[in-house]
């Protein structure tokens, strides 16, 4: 019975995969956490039976962008041999970003009070931008994995940036725009979220473009708010992200990429004037 329903669902996928690549259908929240579920309970993961499979919930993650977080907790807290079967199934770009997600996993705790965050800023939140931004300076990563969003075109790369970058809070899964966190902890997520996209594009060229293009907004600051306790906001700077003479060659590379030839072109001239 399991084994039929499996099927059936993996079945409903594929029809939904058509609907989603025609723009006709937004992929539903609950129902892609059911079907990651179903994907980390198949008893075999090869390309063949799951790779479409994989593309829808890759579609889910384009879709929902930042509030994709629950989807990364549900595919990413099974043990590492089932996540590396599983993107080892996916098409060659979706399996890097899916790496690149798995190696940059990050959680947050949901019950913070205003204390806490307190404590977690410090004195000027240098520590917690640090530390939230280090699973992006991961030196492992390969240049092949922040190159995989080329394949994407500006408004889908725009939502995985958001996607890669959004932490998961600890509780959960929750259903699609239900809350049990604290403000404190969403205001320690934000923090965690614009530390993460700004070491994401110091990284990677195509997140710099986006930015240039006003597809994706590069933070220079975040800040700590205590709504619960009325406790003044505290403003913590983020660290720049600049361009130099150095990236020259990654840009010109992209001259031949149909999505991002334009932009690439345009910055390239503004760099040698």
């Amino acid at each position: 019975m399991k084994t039929l329903l499996t099927a059936f669902i993996i079945a409903f996928s594929l029809f939904r995969a058509s609907l989603v690549l025609a723009q006709d259908y937004a992929p539903d929240y609950n129902y892609t956490l059911a079907l990651i579920a179903s994907l980390n309970s198949q008893s075999t993961i090869t390309h063949e039976n799951s790779a479409d499979t994989i593309h829808v919930i890759m579609s889910a993650f384009i879709y929902y962008g930042s509030a994709s977080d629950q989807f990364k907790k549900a595919m990413f807290t099974v043990r590492r041999s089932r996540v590396s079967k599983e993107i080892q199934a996916a098409e060659p770009a979706e399996a890097r970003l899916l790496s690149l997600m798995y190696a940059t996993r990050t959680k947050v705790p949901d019950n913070l009070t205003d204390d806490d965050l307190k404590f977690w800023i410090g004195k000027d939140g240098k520590w917690v931008v640090r530390n939230a931004g280090k699973p992006m300076k991961n030196q492992s990563l390969s240049r092949k994995q922040f190159e995989a969003l080329e394949n994407f075109p500006p408004d889908a790369a725009a939502s995985l940036v958001d996607s890669i970058c959004a932490p998961w809070f600890e509780t959960g899964p929750l259903p699609y725009g239900a809350s049990d966190t604290t403000w404190a902890s969403d205001s320690l997520w934000s923090i965690y979220f614009h530390a993460r996209k700004v070491e994401f594009a110091r990284r990677s060229i195509v997140v710099r473009l986006l930015a240039e293009e006003g597809n994706v907004t590069i933070p220079t600051n975040t800040q700590a708010v205590f709504v619960w306790s009325g406790m003044p906001s505290i403003s913590i700077p983020l660290p720049p992200v600049t361009w130099s003479k150095k990236d020259a060659p990654k840009l010109v590379k992209l001259l031949g990429n149909s999505f991002y030839r334009e932009a690439a072109q345009r910055k390239l001239s503004s760099l040698q004037n």
